[in-house]
């Protein structure tokens, strides 16, 4: 009987908790919540507040250094977070590198804002992992029970999780409360993202090429290829808004390829028209994403095969901010 007691209780304990951390896991978390809010609304009892961090970039540590390693990470980063907390408060792993917290102890917005600057410093503090440091920083975002409206848990993570996506969206590392205009934004951003995922094979993304001209007699040297994306319904819809998206949503890799293939072979059909001996080139910006690929070289490899283009004619083009976190990360690690 004790045997049997004893293997009930572990199952029941793992069936809500998280695998990797012991936290409470996304069904716990809720059950909880739903539980402050009730509290809240019957009783009076203080109000929740819900957070929600998600670290920025962290697919590039696994990408970089392992998943292993990658879980490691994660577990410094429950238990440094659960030392913030108070006996009625709440950590909770949601999935992969999002962590919610449920505040209790806490209701005056100043004290609450307080709290969420503490968690935004825990997370930026290294993490040694034998002579490397790792540096990491978190897009946090808030929802907060008013008191008085009626509100179901599931709705004030979604609220929280959008103040999140508003943080990451703006650059990471930055608290966002939730506000209702972000509730428009969040099912506009929806409904984008699907139909960026249906535009490749819809022939709606365009690749258009700008001139790059010698200053000494003004003459043509190359293009650069800049893609554009023609909504059927929106129009045409600048990069600002679709590439950060794609970033996101992991698109940025088929469309990065999209837009090498297209570029090689435009330059290969005007290669053939003005002869091969002609120094013209393309440009091609390159994403973070796409950088830190293993296949790129393939992906380039495959494109220069098909195209057959001039030596030397094909150029990939990285940001200035994309060279300064790369040099950023070297020094760190």
């Amino acid at each position: 009987m004790t045997e049997e007691r004893t293997a009930e209780e572990r199952l029941l304990h793992d069936a809500v908790h998280d695998n990797l951390t012991g936290l409470p896991n996304r069904e716990l978390f809720i059950d909880r919540l739903r539980a402050a809010i009730t509290r809240t609304t019957a009783e009076g009892a203080a109000r929740p507040s819900v957070f929600v961090l998600d670290i920025d970039r962290f697919k590039q540590i696994n990408d970089g250094f392992g998943v292993a390693v990658g879980d490691s990470i994660l577990l410094t980063i429950a238990r440094r977070l659960a030392r913030l907390l108070k006996p009625q408060d709440t950590l909770a792993r949601m999935a992969g590198d999002q962590f919610a917290f449920l505040l209790i102890s806490e209701s005056q917005p100043e004290r609450i804002a307080a709290f969420a600057e503490s968690v935004r410093r825990t997370l930026r503090a290294p993490i040694t992992l034998g002579e490397k440091e790792i540096f990491l920083t978190g897009s946090i975002g808030i929802a907060m029970h008013d008191g008085k409206q009626q509100i179901e848990a599931e709705d004030l993570i979604k609220d929280a999780e959008m103040g999140t996506f508003h943080a990451k969206r703006l650059g990471g590392d930055r608290i966002e409360a939730f506000r209702p205009a972000l509730r428009q934004h969040g099912s506009d951003l929806a409904t984008l993202e699907a139909d960026l995922r249906r535009a490749l094979g819809r022939e709606e993304i365009k690749v258009l090429y700008q001139p790059i001209v010698r200053l000494e007699d003004k003459t043509i040297a190359g293009f650069e290829a800049l893609v554009r994306w023609d909504h059927p319904k929106l129009g045409r819809i600048p990069p600002s808004d679709f590439v950060p998206l794609a970033e996101r949503t992991g698109l940025i890799i088929p469309l990065g390829l999209f837009v090498l293939d297209r570029a090689g072979r435009q330059l290969a059909e005007w290669q053939e028209e003005l002869g091969r001996h002609t120094s013209l080139f393309v440009s091609v910006n390159v994403s973070s994403r796409q950088l830190l690929r293993h296949d790129l070289i393939n992906d380039v490899k495959s494109v220069l095969v098909r195209s057959n283009l001039a030596h030397g004619s094909l150029k990939l083009e990285v940001t200035e901010s994309l060279v300064m976190e790369i040099r950023s990360t070297r020094r760190r690690c």
